[in-house]
């Protein structure tokens, strides 16, 4: 145990990662783009030294040869958060915070009020602009692989799609789109690296947009009223739990909002609760503190469900200019008014619901790229072996964003991610 009272349990082979990468990192989500160009060095100075006091609290690191720090960027997140939760450090509050609250708000008109979580049902229909580059390195690709890299959905709140495919690089062949993904079909291993570019353009609308269905049909809401999906279980202690939490609320919506309550009040010092769902804890950091946006919507979907409302997870991309970013939530079939979006991870923008004036209002969500509709329409495999712990490290490249999913015991880069976003003018309705 340590100052912080955490029980760090991921093993040494994971602690990896180079302390530059991890003030990348840092540096990206804690700085706006403007002040990361404006003073380039003096981010950095201020992470490295969160660093060294987050080492004294009881961060785990190794050092490698040249007597450098490595960390799992997992347990870095994790003290970043509960010593700033906790009063233990300033960091969080001082620079996390923030700059994820002028995310949110780089989407809305100048003069939005500073001092709250804007409304995004006042958002505009807007023409935005996203391509992504994927490089792919040849010794995680197989014979007749497929190449894959995310693409959007069909949504009320995505219109007018358009995709333009750069040619692929590396390998023969023509690439294909479909419903959530463009993937490009192999036939022999490559010996080289495999780059695939595609820019895609649309209107964007605040989900819930208009146009959406107000019907479900019997099939589908069977289909999101599972009770096992992937890491989905709808355990007897889940019912439990649900009914308890919403105990003498009727009201679809007011169980939501207090399903919400829980969740999003969980982001802080308090484990995934893997034993609820009968599921074994990873070997990793997530076993011991907050969870990732995929889990906190794999425990909001379950609950939901034990109380017989339609859940369905989302996957796709936030989408602030300055650093888009991969990103799970949730929409909840509410009879009446149709599928109802809810960001439970949202709220670490009004810390951890401990600060009124940000807490988002509960079914609608800003402008996003919507890439899967889990189970029915999702990216799929990417077309690789993937290591047995992988891990993703991101950073600024000028204006576009880089993401490198890694092997997380040997860093060797396994693809590489250049994202870029730009917002257009507004359209009308």
């Amino acid at each position: 145990m340590n100052a912080l009272g955490l029980a760090f349990v991921t093993t040494a082979r994971l602690r990896t990662v180079p302390e530059e990468r991890i003030v990348d990192g840092l540096v990206l989500r804690g700085w706006m783009r403007v002040d990361r160009e404006r003073d380039p060095e003096g981010p950095r100075r201020v992470v490295r030294d969160a660093l060294a006091r987050w080492r004294g609290l009881g961060l785990p690191s190794t050092r490698d040869a040249q007597g450098q720090h490595r960390y799992d960027p997992g347990e870095v997140a994790i003290v970043m958060r509960y010593a700033g939760w906790k009063g233990l450090d300033p960091f969080w509050r001082e620079y996390q915070l923030p700059t994820l609250r002028a995310y949110v708000l780089s989407l809305h008109p100048p003069g939005t009020p500073r001092d709250r979580t804007p409304d995004p049902r006042a958002l505009p229909p807007r023409r935005v602009a996203v391509s992504i580059t994927r490089r792919f390195e040849p010794r995680w690709i197989g014979r007749n692989a497929r190449l894959r890299i995310p693409a959007p959905v069909h949504d009320a709140a995505q219109r007018d799609l358009t995709i333009a495919f750069d040619p692929p690089q590396g390998a023969p062949g023509s690439m294909r789109g479909a419903e959530g993904y463009v993937e490009l079909p192999l036939t022999e291993a490559p010996v080289a690296p495999v780059t695939l570019g595609v820019q895609y353009a649309y209107v964007a609308r605040p989900s819930p947009a208009p146009g959406g269905p107000l019907s479900l049909a019997p099939a589908e809401r069977a289909q999101h009223l599972s009770t096992h999906e992937e890491a989905i279980r709808v355990t007897p202690q889940v019912v439990a739990a649900a009914q308890a939490l919403t105990r003498g609320r009727s009201d679809p919506i007011e169980r939501v909002r207090a399903l919400y309550d829980h969740v999003a009040g969980r982001r802080c010092g308090v484990a995934f609760p893997y034993a609820l769902f009968d599921m074994a804890p990873p070997d990793g950091p997530p076993q011991m503190g907050w969870y990732d946006c995929r889990m906190v919507a794999v425990h909001f979907t379950a609950l939901c469900r034990a109380l017989g409302m339609p859940t369905r997870r989302i996957a796709g991309y936030l989408l602030s200019p300055d650093a888009p970013a991969f990103h799970h939530w949730v929409e909840v079939w509410i009879d009446g008014r149709g599928w109802f979006p809810v960001d439970a991870l949202s709220g670490e923008g009004s810390a951890v619901l401990s600060e009124p004036a940000w807490i988002p209002p509960l079914g609608a969500i800003d402008y996003r790229m919507k890439i899967g509709v889990v189970p029915r329409v999702f990216t799929g495999s990417p077309g690789v072996r993937m290591p047995e712990h992988w891990t993703r490290l991101e950073r600024a490249e000028g204006e576009a964003i880089s993401t490198e999913l890694v092997d997380a015991t040997t860093l060797e880069v396994v693809w590489t991610d250049t994202m870029r976003v730009t917002l257009g003018e507004t359209v009308p309705e």
